[in-house]
């Protein structure tokens, strides 16, 4: 963010709920609604276009560029009797027409998961999705829902469900007639802190599945941002003395930042401790920015020969991944 430095990288929790649906499902037509009201309309004996456009309440061009298509596909005919134009329905027509009728909507329980960040249907695996004991194990950050309220059948429209089915599935979803919640579950996710400590200033970033998510970030806005979750910049306390022979090779935070600006990496993509530059790397002795702190410990235990020692007041491991 224009102006902010990323200072923190914690890990946090989006709250869901899995619902159980009753929707109202069809298997998917192989024409256009048009389309097949057109061959039906025939069917029944309103077999002219200026009758079919009437009946259909339809511009009478829209209804010919329709009659157009069927009889190109060879289910529709066209004959003039005198001055008068009518369509016939040629047997593969008529076997259409026969099929389409067949398809009937039939009720089927679907469940899925329902963003209550966002406060809408989500497509997260449920392999994905955390306990509420397991997020407290873990000490994630649990993010805030949009509304308190449960999810009710409103919130969850035909068009998030097909959307999430794809266009290539042979069902889709015509109505949903009951929502009832299945269990209470937790995505975890990425929590990007930015601040500048001179000026107060603090705002925060969601990473869901390797991605900001803008939405999930204006959610977090709408609720509070950085003050609902306590979170403030405050100056950095006065740095403590090294040793001689440290102070003599220590680079200053100032050379660091600008070696990275040279990388142009943006490490709220990249939240990998090894697409960092190598000449940062290779620094023996710099300051260590908080969000880094997990990455070069975990290099570090992997990387250690015989031993390591670390002077901290605590050190506790909640995620090695």
């Amino acid at each position: 963010m224009a102006g902010l430095s990323l200072i923190a990288i914690d890990d946090a929790a989006i709250p869901v709920t899995v619902v159980t649906c009753d929707v109202l499902a069809q298997e998917r037509k192989p024409l256009p609604l048009l389309d097949e009201y057109l061959l039906r309309l025939v069917a029944a004996g309103v077999d002219e276009v200026e009758e079919i456009a009437r009946t259909l309440g339809l511009e009478k061009f829209i209804v010919e560029v329709a009659a157009a298509d069927r009889i190109s596909d060879g289910s529709v005919n066209y004959s003039r009797i005198g001055q008068t134009g009518r369509l016939l329905l040629t047997d593969y027509g008529r076997t259409l027409v026969t099929d389409l009728s067949a398809v009937q909507p039939v009720q089927r329980q679907l469940k899925v998961s329902f963003d209550r960040m966002t406060w809408q249907v989500a497509d997260y695996p449920r392999s994905a999705l955390a306990k509420k004991r397991d997020v407290a194990r873990r000490g994630l950050i649990v993010l805030p829902a949009l509304q308190s309220a449960g999810v009710k059948q409103e919130d969850i429209v035909p068009r998030q469900l097909n959307r999430l089915l794809g266009e290539g599935k042979p069902v889709e979803i015509l109505s949903v007639r009951k929502v009832r919640p299945s269990s209470y579950s937790y995505l975890p996710v990425k929590l990007l802190v930015y601040a500048d400590p001179s000026r107060g200033e603090v705002r925060l970033g969601v990473v869901v599945e390797d991605a900001i998510s803008r939405e999930h970030g204006m959610s977090l806005e709408r609720s509070g941002g950085a003050s609902h979750l306590n979170i403030e910049a405050l100056e950095p306390e006065t740095r403590p003395g090294l040793a001689d022979y440290l102070e003599q090779i220590r680079v200053p935070q100032e050379q660091v930042d600008h070696a990275r600006k040279r990388m142009e990496i943006d490490l709220s993509k990249s939240l990998k401790w090894h697409d960092l530059d190598k000449q940062v790397r290779d620094y023996k002795v710099r300051s260590v920015n908080s969000f880094e702190q997990p990455y070069l410990v975990t290099e570090a235990i992997d990387s250690a020969l015989r031993r390591l020692l670390i002077f901290s007041p605590t050190v506790r491991f909640l995620n090695r991944e």
